[in-house]
């Protein structure tokens, strides 16, 4: 199967971030998270605005050894 970029960025922000996006908000809704914001201006009037966010979802502890 091929599909054209218009069309795979469709699926992409359409269907694949929409249920990435509802599983991550699901998560986070039972999960501890930490939220790190960052806004920078460049000498240009540029503005950023990084915003990232630390969650342990499912993590297993103890030694692997089989």
């Amino acid at each position: 199967m091929s599909v054209g970029r218009t069309k795979c960025t469709a699926i992409i922000n359409n269907v694949i971030g929409k249920i990435s996006f509802e599983n991550l908000i699901s998560d986070l809704n039972c999960h501890k998270f930490s939220l790190l914001v960052d806004e920078s201006t460049y000498f240009t009037s540029e503005t950023h605005l990084a915003i990232v966010v630390r969650a342990a979802v499912r993590v297993v502890t103890g030694d692997s050894h089989d």
